[in-house]
Parts: C-alpha cells; sequence; structure tokens
C-alpha cells in the first residue's frame, strides 16, 4: 500500500518531530550532570569490559550485549565525564519518540484503520508527548545503567516498525514488491536480535507483532492465512535460536537445558516463582497508580511479598485486573486502539512481572516499554468520549506541562546520590539498602560518625545485610578502630555470596592488618584478592606497598610494574616505585620514576 503524504501532512509531521526534539531536551536537561549512582558502578565506573572497547565488542555471549557496547562507546569517546552518557541517555529517549511517532501514524495507514484526520492526528501526537513527558521514565533516562530499558526499547519499536512496513507491502497493490518487503522484514529481524541483545524484555517482541496481527491485519487474507501468521513466527524463532546455541555450543544434555532455563529464568532463589507472581498484581496496580498520579515516585522501594491469595490487600489489584481485562475484551471492536494498548501494556511487562522472580519486585523503569500501551489506550478513549476538538486539545495540553513539569521535579531528587537516597528514607523508612547507600555518600564525604550511624540503622532494619559489615569495617578503620574494623569484615567475609564484595574484603583487610604492623597477614590477604583479581592496579599498589614496609623491593617493583601496565596514567604507581627503587639503592631508576610521575602530573593540569 502506497503511503503518500500532503503538504499539510509534510508540515504536522515537521513540527512534531521538532517538538518532540525540543520538548524532549528541555525536560531532561537537568540530568547532565547527575553523578554514576548505585548500579552504575558495576555496569559503568568498575566494570573492565565497559573500559576496553574490543573487549566490549568481543563479549558476544553477554545476554546484555549491545548495552554493554554502548557504555563502552561512550567510554571510548569521554572516558567517565558523565554528560556524554546523559546525552546518550536522552538521545535515545527522544529517539523513541520519534520512532513511536512513526508507528502509531504508520497505524492508521493499514486498511481498516483510517480515520478522520483530526482524529488521528489528535491519538498520534498526544500518545507521543505523553510517553515522551511522564515522570515514570525519568528512571529510565536519568539513571545511567538504565539505558538497557530504553536502548532496548528502540530496536523493539523499530522492529516492529519495520514489520508493520513490510506487512503493508504484501497488501493491495505493494503486493508484488518482494525485495521491499524483504528488506524490511530483514530490518526488523535484526532490530529484534538487537533489542533481545540488549535486554530481555524483548522476548515479548514475537508476541507483539501477533498482536499487531490480530488487531490491523485480522488475517484478513482467508486464502492463505500462513501468509500472515509466518513472519511473526519468524521473529519467534530469534529467542528459540538464542536458547538453542546456548545449548548447542555448551553441549548439554536436557536435563542440563532444563535445568539451565530454570536457572536463566529466575534472579533469585529466595522468592518462590508463585509468590513473586501474587506480589506482582500488587505492583502492577502501583505502576498503574504511577501513571495515573505520577506522585511519591521512588527508586527503591520496600515492597511486601505477598504469599497468599486469601488477604484483603489482593482484592483491588485482582479488581484492577479483571476490570482491565474486561475492558480490553469489550472495546476489542468498538475501540480497537484502546483494546491494543491494554493488551500492549500486560504483553511488555510479562518478562519482569510474571513468574519469573527478580530481587526487586517494583522498579519504575520497567514501566518504559509497557507505559507506551497505556498512553495509546487512555488517549484512544479522550478521543471518543471528549467529542469537542478544541477542547480535548486544550485537556492534553494542560496535562502535558503538567508532567513536563513533575519530570523536570523528579530530576532534581537525581542531582546526588545524597539527594536520592534521602528522598528513598523518606518514603521506606524501612529500607536498610537506602540507609547503607546514603551511609556510603557520608563516608565518602568523610563524615565518618554520620556514616557510622547509617549503616547501624541498616543493621536495625536487616541484621544479614552483608555489605553493611563490610562498610561498618571501612567506617572503623577511619576512625582508628582496627580491631573492631577486623570484626566487621570477618563478619561480612562470611556472608557474602558476591564475587566483587568478597576481593573487596580482602582488600580491605589487607590494609587494616599493615596498619596494625601485622605485615605478613596484610601480605597474605592482598595476594588472594590479586589472585582473583588480578587486573586491579589498586590491590597491585596496596601489596607493593606491604612488600616496601617489608623491605622487599623486589616483590613491590614486580607488582608495581604489572599495575603499570594496566594503569599507565597514574603518577602515585610511579611514586611507589621511586621509593622501592630508592629501597633497593637504585637511585638512577628512582629519579626515571619520578621524573615519569611529575610528568603526568603536569600533563592532568589545566
Amino acid at each position: 500500500m502506497v503511503v503518500s503524504f500532503t503538504l499539510q501532512d509534510r508540515k504536522k509531521i515537521f513540527w512534531g518531530i521538532v517538538g518532540i526534539l525540543l520538548l524532549g531536551f528541555l525536560i531532561y536537561s537537568n540530568t547532565l550532570q547527575v553523578p554514576f549512582i548505585f548500579d552504575d558502578r558495576g555496569v559503568i565506573t568498575e566494570n573492565q569490559a565497559t573500559k576496553s572497547l574490543p573487549l566490549a565488542l568481543r563479549n558476544v555471549s553477554s545476554h546484555r550485549y549491545v548495552g554493554y557496547l554502548s557504555f563502552a562507546l561512550n567510554y571510548a569517546y569521554g572516558r567517565l565525564a558523565v554528560r556524554g552518557y546523559h546525552i546518550t541517555n536522552i538521545a535515545i529517549h527522544i529517539a523513541n519518540a520519534l520512532i513511536l511517532f512513526s508507528l502509531l501514524r504508520l497505524f492508521f495507514s493499514i486498511p481498516g484503520m483510517q480515520k478522520k484526520d483530526s482524529s488521528k492526528d489528535f491519538l498520534v501526537f498526544s500518545s507521543v508527548f505523553l510517553f515522551l513527558v511522564h515522570p515514570i521514565q525519568t528512571q529510565a533516562v536519568a539513571y545511567l545503567s538504565q539505558r538497557f530499558a530504553s536502548l532496548a526499547t528502540l530496536f523493539y519499536l523499530t522492529s516492529l516498525l519495520f514489520y508493520i512496513k513490510a506487512r503493508l507491502c504484501q497488501t493491495g497493490a505493494e503486493e508484488k514488491r518482494l525485495f521491499k518487503t524483504i528488506g524490511f522484514f530483514s530490518v526488523s529481524l535484526l532490530s529484534a536480535v538487537l533489542a533481545m541483545k540488549t535486554k530481555e524484555i524483548a522476548f515479548t517482541l514475537p508476541i507483539m507483532a501477533f498482536l499487531c496481527e490480530i488487531y490491523f491485519f485480522g488475517f484478513r487474507d482467508k486464502n492463505n492465512k500462513i501468509r500472515g501468521i509466518a513472519p511473526a513466527f519468524l521473529l519467534l524463532l530469534v529467542p528459540i535460536g538464542f536458547v538453542l546455541s546456548g545449548v548447542i555450543i555448551a553441549g548439554k544434555s536436557l536435563g542440563d537445558v532444563a535445568a539451565s532455563i530454570d536457572s536463566l529464568s529466575r534472579d533469585t532463589v529466595q522468592i518462590s516463582r508463585s509468590d513473586y507472581l501474587l506480589t506482582q498484581f500488587k505492583v502492577v496496580t502501583t505502576y498503574l497508580r504511577l501513571m495515573i498520579l505520577p506522585m511519591n515516585q521512588n527508586l527503591d522501594y520496600d515492597y511486601p511479598i505477598s504469599t497468599t491469595l486469601l488477604s484483603q490487600d489482593m482484592i483491588l489489584p485482582f479488581s484492577v485486573f479483571g476490570f482491565l481485562i474486561f475492558l480490553a475484551v469489550a472495546t476489542y471492536k468498538r475501540a480497537r486502539l484502546v483494546s491494543f494498548g491494554i493488551a500492549w501494556f500486560f504483553v511488555a511487562l510479562l518478562v519482569e512481572s510474571s513468574v519469573i522472580p527478580i530481587r526487586d519486585l517494583i522498579n519504575e523503569h520497567r514501566m518504559y516499554l509497557p507505559s507506551i500501551g497505556l498512553c495509546v489506550a487512555s488517549m484512544a478513549a479522550v478521543d471518543r468520549i471528549v467529542q469537542h476538538q478544541r477542547g480535548k486539545i486544550g485537556l492534553i495540553v494542560m496535562v502535558v506541562v503538567f508532567l513536563a513539569v513533575g519530570t523536570m521535579n523528579r530530576n532534581r531528587v537525581w542531582q546526588t546520590p545524597g539527594t536520592l537516597w534521602s528522598d528513598v528514607i523518606s518514603k521506606a523508612p524501612n529500607n536498610a539498602r537506602a540507609y547503607n547507600n546514603l551511609g556510603i555518600v557520608h563516608k565518602e564525604l568523610k563524615f565518618y560518625g554520620t556514616a557510622n550511624d547509617l549503616f547501624e540503622r541498616a543493621l536495625q532494619t536487616d541484621k544479614n545485610y552483608t555489605a553493611v559489615y563490610y562498610n561498618l569495617g571501612d567506617v572503623q578503620y577511619m576512625l582508628g578502630n582496627y580491631e573492631k574494623a577486623l570484626e566487621y569484615l570477618d563478619t561480612a567475609m562470611k556472608g557474602t555470596k558476591d564475587n566483587l564484595l568478597h576481593v573487596d574484603i580482602l582488600n580491605k583487610m589487607g590494609r587494616t592488618y599493615g596498619a596494625m604492623g601485622r605485615r605478613e597477614q596484610a601480605i597474605d590477604s592482598l595476594q588472594k584478592a590479586i589472585a582473583l583479581y588480578p587486573s586491579s592496579h589498586v590491590f597491585r599498589n596496596n601489596l607493593a606497598v606491604q612488600y616496601i614496609k617489608a623491605e622487599r623491593f623486589d616483590d613491590a617493583i614486580v607488582e608495581l610494574e604489572k599495575a603499570v601496565n594496566y594503569a599507565p596514567d597514574l603518577d602515585y604507581l610511579y611514586l611507589n616505585l621511586a621509593n622501592a627503587y630508592a629501597g633497593k639503592g637504585d637511585e638512577t631508576k628512582r629519579t626515571m620514576m619520578f621524573e615519569k610521575a611529575q610528568e603526568i602530573r603536569r600533563a592532568k593540569q589545566p
């Protein structure tokens, strides 16, 4: 089917694009200096794969390969300058709005979906701007490591866009344009692969393609229904292919495959699938409340786990679900976009709000893709209910302005880790993780007394929180209480299952033993840390310092030379090398290392 645009259409498209670009950048312009926070440590700042573009390119087996590759590209061009990462996140969000704009316009090119221009324009513009400015998107945009959600959505929407384009080529006068059809399907498949290698939410893409068939194409070709099903089925082969390729490469038995699937389809064994599913009924109700009234947003909710159907707090969630399902069925013929939007919402939530247990029961960034369905459904409902054209345009303009202001206000909470975690505590006063992370903020500011109090408050809420013992050990070291520091670190060591934390504990124990003059124990702890994390220049430097104090200068030089290979631009490594050579009496090399350190310092001066 040929889609032609009048001059009036072109003007609308132009101003629509300009509006999306300007408004999208405006409302997120106050996030450009938001620092790295929380998960950004493991994903960006302390992730060696992110800091090496060649390593990131080779890491194809990663489930989130494309997402990590995007962070590696940011690092390659701007190191840890946070502005570049935020510009990328904002650009992805704006790109998603533009692709959604194109996708919704394309929907109205499908036979049977044509509407009068006023309704079509209202539905497209209002849905897109609602998605663009809604405060629930702030976590996926301002929180750098949640780029996975927005980037996966970009490829997801692109795949659907070209899927619809390909299907339109199979109708009417376009039926003979085989090469164009194949080209569109190829782009759709490629985008699907990229989406699924960015975040697992994209595995719902084949189901969404089937929804498009049901709602928009309706398997109209009675003589060849396979033609309508085949493209969506082809998308379904992508996630199946990922699973099978992993099985073939690993050479696993059927029993091993079943175990692997069970393991991969859960993030934690602490929550059963049935309890997680029950809890998600309440979580989804919270998501709906946030979409309608985006107040009391929170980075880290303190959400209780539901374990039984027979409780009063399950009445509202089940009622809401029942109403939405009824509404989707009732509007299937009369208001198809309302029904489709509701179906989109449920399908897009299938991975994260069903029977796949995830440690964090609720996260606002999980609504990034599902919110599109609610935006479309709500605007389609408004279009049918409010008949006066100026009235509904005025209503949506007020809503968009209100939401845009809400987004900018919410972004202010993200300006520092201190304001963010204080906000979490104000809304979830029993959240141990929030107290721990706010304690880390004060520890880094060297407010050790306040940090210690916050860590103790975290333990009052959760006495089994291993990371808190680690942080208490660190604070007690700073306060000079070395014996107490070792007690906390030993407790952390016994409780940790996190490899990175385990290595950090060994490093801190080595440092503490060294401060106490227990040199051999310090060396032993640091050697164990390096055995687990050999590429750490920090651990090697710390070990070298202990060697220097023990007058084992040759051993110190060996460790420092390895450290320099990993981090050649750190002046203190060369200063320590100078000290080691001085201990050996090699004045020539001492001078060389000292001058190298001075050269690096001068190069870093503005």
